[in-house]
């Protein structure tokens, strides 16, 4: 019995690396009667844009009067907001009541970390009757606790190089393991374009007798800080949103369109919901002046996308620190054509990958502490960017909060 919702999170950490693979999970579910069958839900896997397309998602329908749970990871300020309804928190009461609740069979039954949260986000989704679940992908999709999930649509944002070590080496093995999450005549819709993974999903889709949605690609413009793109009848224009948002937003526009039967959703709350959506840690301005953005370009694809929506940005300081399974140098090599201005640091993680690593045969400074390299940023003229992993960026954030409210 835990005294705490705390005390349960740490006991759950513990229980990060056990795995007993997808069918067992199945099987628990079913003892509960499969909470996460009872209420209608999206599934979205892919290397990058997962979050900012639940986000999206999750903004215009609840613009439109739904009430949405969301389940994401990794969390960025605190455990449970990984858990929401409408945005807000599952609350620590039902947290700890479901832990107590139920740890003795978790154990018997050899859940990990990820498969209990999902549980609970399953239970809480089921007893405050949310209207639409989204559920993001952990890792890959066919092998993720996820995939236990009969979604009305599903998405897949992208195939990028991540992850290697467990889903392959290669786009189209990447692709593979992401596609596992297509259904039985459940629609797809997925904003890769390069030929060799839509081979894949074309074969899985059919197979599957599932429709495969590709989105149109499109050229979008950028406007002062913002984006401004006609996607068929929608003309959208975004202040305070980086050019690659533009691919997941489409994304959620095809979605709008499977999701038609089971929501309404007007012009007006489709606008008034893109134009609220904030996803903290995803081109994120934390500070105007001086101006400091921080994004969780965690992978190589991640900087890429990043880079090209900083391309108008001048004189740029940049703060860097990745896990060590990432791509690091293909990364800095990246952010050095954005800026002869980098530098890296350590932050506390169980993969965090040293400075030291990261510095080897760049032109960039070190510095180990990451706080003491945003003071110093912070005394220079510009733009300073933080970026890398996302659990970087949850430790700047909880800084910058600090420092930022006592000024």
């Amino acid at each position: 019995m835990f005294v705490s919702a705390e005390d349960a999170v740490k006991w759950m950490e513990e229980r990060r690396f056990i795995t007993k693979g997808t069918e067992a999970f199945a099987a628990y579910m079913k003892t509960l009667g499969d909470p996460h069958r009872k209420i209608s839900c999206i599934h979205i896997a892919g290397t990058n844009g997962k979050g900012s397309t639940l986000n999206y998602l999750r903004c215009v329908l609840q613009e439109a009067g739904y009430k949405i749970g969301t389940f994401s990871s990794p969390y960025l300020e605190t455990h449970f907001d990984r858990i929401c309804i409408n945005a807000q928190n599952i609350p620590e009461e039902f947290f700890l009541d479901t832990v107590n609740a139920h740890y003795e069979e978790w154990i018997a039954h050899e859940l990990n970390m990820f498969e209990i949260d999902f549980v609970i986000a399953a239970l809480y989704f089921y007893a405050y009757a949310v209207d639409v679940a989204i559920y993001e992908a952990g890792l890959g999709g066919r092998k993720d606790a996820t995939n236990v999930l009969l979604p009305l649509v599903s998405i897949i944002t992208n195939i990028g190089m991540d992850h290697m070590e467990l889903l392959g080496d290669t786009h189209e093995q990447i692709a593979y393991e992401k596609a596992g999450i297509v259904k039985d005549g459940i629609p797809l819709i997925t904003a890769e374009h390069k030929p060799s993974c839509l081979d894949v999903f074309q074969k899985i889709c059919k197979e599957k007798k599932s429709p495969l949605i590709v989105t149109k690609q499109i050229e979008g413009t950028v406007v002062l800080d913002g984006i401004s793109f006609t996607y068929g009848d929608h003309s959208i224009s975004l202040e305070h949103t980086p050019y690659y948002q533009i691919n997941n937003i489409t994304c959620v526009l095809e979605a709008l369109s499977v999701l038609s039967p089971h929501v309404s959703v007007d012009r007006d709350q489709l606008m008034a919901g893109l134009k609220k959506a904030r996803w903290k840690g995803r081109f994120e301005t934390m500070c105007v002046d001086p101006l400091i953005i921080v994004d969780g370009a965690h992978n190589v694809e991640g900087v890429e996308a990043l880079c090209a929506s900083m391309a108008s940005y001048e004189d740029i300081h940049i703060i860097f620190a990745v896990l060590k399974d990432k791509d690091h140098n293909a990364m800095l090599e990246r952010l050095l054509k954005l800026s002869r201005d980098v530098t890296v640091c350590d932050f506390a993680c169980y993969r965090e990958s040293a400075c030291e690593v990261l510095a080897r045969s760049y032109p960039i400074a070190v510095e180990r502490d990451y706080k003491k390299a945003i003071d110093l940023a912070m005394r220079k003229k510009g733009t300073i960017l933080i970026t890398g992993s996302l659990y970087f960026i949850s430790s700047v954030r909880k800084y910058l909060q600090e420092i930022l409210s006592s000024v």
